[in-house]
């Protein structure tokens, strides 16, 4: 017999035993009086006996759950795997959104023609005026100074926006790079049925190891036949989601190495 984990007693080798509360009243007032317990009709003794015995009739009529005193509630959840963490790279369109650098590339754009325009008709290729001011945004200096009051103006207006936009960019793109997050983890059934893991959990009958089940070409689920086997592909594997309670997690711990 393993550990005592109230209110559960594990027996190796799968066995089963019948013990409870009640059952031990049971069997103190069948010592006075003398009497058998027995589980089953099949084997009767000479004394006289109290029998357990199901009858499969009354199952059509109640449900015996509802006549059971509750000593501990199980309850069963659905355990998936914990939200990667996010590539370090994505930290470059998490601070601001797409609309936002296409927005940035468009007033380049504008600020580059601007320059253009007001330094003809001395003015240099388009090119060179588009690179001074990606240069200007990524904070390098430009090699001529503007002699135009015009484009001093527009010049330093765009040095104004763009240390304002780098300073907001690197504050944040600092704190990315250094706890880049977890991606969105998964918290509600509605998530759970919208994404892409396997759903799993234990089966009562049958011989296989394992089997899918789908129902109405919707869900797919994976049934396996024993704690060991589907504990062995839900650590082995990052696409599972199993259905199962707290204390059977937490019992299986143990045996981690041998999985």
């Amino acid at each position: 017999m393993y550990n005592h984990n109230p209110p559960f007693i594990t027996f190796p080798g799968g066995k089963m035993a019948k013990d409870g509360i009640e059952l031990k009243i049971i069997e103190i007032a069948a010592s006075h009086l003398n009497l058998d317990i027995n589980n089953s009709t099949n084997q009767i003794s000479l004394r006289q006996s109290v029998w357990f015995q199901d009858d499969p009739t009354v199952y059509n009529f109640i449900d015996p759950i509802t006549y059971m005193e509750r000593y501990y509630t199980i309850k069963y959840t659905w355990f998936v795997p914990r939200a990667e963490i996010r590539p370090r790279l994505s930290s470059l369109t998490r601070v601001f959104t797409l609309n936002t650098w296409v927005c940035i590339l468009y007033t380049m754009v504008v600020v580059s023609l601007s320059l253009k325009i007001f330094n003809a008709p001395k003015s240099s290729g388009y090119s060179e005026h588009f690179l001074n001011t990606c240069s200007v945004f990524l904070s390098v200096p430009v090699n001529r100074m503007p002699k135009h009051q015009r484009v001093r103006t527009v010049f330093f207006a765009w040095i104004l926006f763009s240390l304002f936009f780098m300073t907001v960019f690197q504050a944040f793109i600092t704190s990315f790079f250094t706890d880049p997050g977890k991606l969105h983890q998964i918290d509600t059934n509605e998530e759970l049925e919208n994404s892409n893991l396997n759903l799993s959990f234990i089966r009562f009958t049958g011989t296989l190891n394992c089997w899918k089940l789908f129902v109405a070409n919707k869900s797919e689920f994976i049934l396996f036949k024993n704690r060991s086997i589907m504990f062995r592909y839900f650590l082995h594997s990052s696409n599972f989601a199993v259905l199962t309670s707290e204390e059977v997690i937490m019992y299986n711990l143990r045996f981690l190495g041998e999985f």
